[in-house]
């Protein structure tokens, strides 16, 4: 036992050394030579390196797999050390805000990165000798095992290399303009192979909601419910404070004397008159109004110490309603586009992204992004493997009296 602690011992100790040398190593690339040049790795280019990957991985196991520099590449130790340097960049990418201004060691990019294009490499190279060095002999647990793990090099292969053939435009749109263009991050504008012309905006917003704040302006940590809705009038209780909500405007336009109910007007914002019970016993009422584009903010002082202010309305859901015209012959045809439910057109993923919440339901700019990703399906592909494999792990019997590490 005790010699088997110190073997993995030594395999954490070179695996982290190794680990820190790749690291070091692309560190000092990203510092003289910038950023990994992806751009030079577009269609043909990744086509050619992804066979290369294919065939020459097999290749040099087979002609090679007893050479003491491919054995080490198949074995834990590699593995090991891959996984060390993957997992560790990628844990600086969750500790590390993404974007924003570029440092010299591209940790505000880590993607972008001499260190992660390495690391993706090492990964690629010691997962594709371990998958081979399983494979054989040929037994229905090694086959499981290869299509688990094959499917792990395919999304990291297909996913690492479509990075460069991945295009992702925003397309600013108003109602009823017809749009055939939009703003990539790289090329600037772009003309797009489909046209959008925006017919409706359909917004569905969550009643707003009664927040007590310190007068400092940090919200008040009450009891149960921090916040209360008021589309319909009632009486509710926030920490030691009773609140009646008598009358309730979803459209309202506040002004110093007066709050006017009003419809359809863009920029209004929902008002309740509330009527305020404090621990004191002096009652205070007044109106209370989170504020629009064209309306100001209004809040109600309940002491010294505290007031009570409405909540802008959140969005429970937001879609559009537009034509679709393509160069394949689509002309015109109503297409409904929601938040997470996108439609295709010409090889092109298109989202509703934002509008501006300020305006709510009757804003006037939308945003949609198209994502163009040729190489996603063979990601998919490779997930199916992994699913195929972590089901066959799930329902493949355990040998009697033996227990065999996957």
């Amino acid at each position: 036992m005790t010699g088997f602690q110190s073997g993995n011992l030594k395999v954490f100790k070179n695996a982290f050394f190794v680990s820190v040398i790749l690291f070091i190593s692309g560190s000092v690339i990203q510092y003289f030579f910038g950023n990994f040049p992806l751009g030079l790795f577009k269609t043909p280019v990744n086509i050619i390196l992804f066979t290369e990957f294919l065939v020459l991985i097999p290749l040099l196991w087979i002609l090679f797999h007893k050479r003491k520099i491919i054995r080490w590449f198949s074995s834990p130790e590699a593995a090991v050390t891959s996984m060390i340097f993957f997992t560790f960049l990628v844990f600086l990418m969750a500790l590390i805000p993404q974007g924003g201004h570029p440092d010299p060691l591209g940790l505000k990019g880590i993607v972008n990165t001499w260190m992660f294009a390495v690391s993706v490499m090492f990964l690629l190279v010691t997962l594709g000798f371990a998958i081979l060095r399983r494979l054989m002999p040929l037994s229905r647990r090694n086959i499981i095992f290869t299509m688990n793990h094959f499917g792990l090099w395919l999304v990291l292969l297909a996913g690492s290399l479509g990075q460069a053939d991945k295009e992702e435009v925003i397309i600013q749109a108003g109602q009823d303009q017809l749009v055939w263009y939009g703003q990539n991050e790289y090329t600037g504008i772009m003309e797009l192979p489909f046209a959008l012309e925006l017919q409706e905006f359909i917004v569905k917003e969550y009643p707003p909601r009664l927040a007590l704040f310190h007068q400092a302006g940090a919200l008040v940590k009450a009891r149960g419910d921090q916040w209360t809705s008021v589309d319909e009038p009632g009486i509710f209780a926030i920490d030691s404070f009773d609140i009646h909500v008598g009358t309730y405007y979803p459209e309202a336009f506040v002004k110093p004397d007066t709050v006017l109910n009003v419809r359809g007007i863009a920029g209004t914002a929902p008002a309740a008159r509330v009527r305020v019970t404090p621990p004191s016993g002096k009652k205070v009422q007044g109106w209370i109004s989170p504020g629009g584009s064209i309306t100001p903010p209004r809040s109600l002082e309940l002491s010294p110490d505290f007031y009570l202010a409405l909540l802008p309305p959140e969005p429970a859901y937001y879609g559009a309603r537009a034509r679709l015209y393509t160069q394949s012959g689509i002309d015109g045809e109503s297409r409904l586009i929601e938040v997470n439910h996108p439609i295709k057109a010409e090889g092109w993923w298109i989202y509703l992204q934002s509008f501006d919440q300020a305006m709510g339901r009757k804003a006037e700019r939308y945003t949609f992004l198209a994502v163009k990703d040729p190489w996603l399906p063979l990601v998919y592909a490779g997930l199916c493997f992994m699913i195929a494999g972590a089901l066959g792990l799930l329902f493949l019997s355990p040998k009697s009296g033996k227990r065999e590490n996957l």
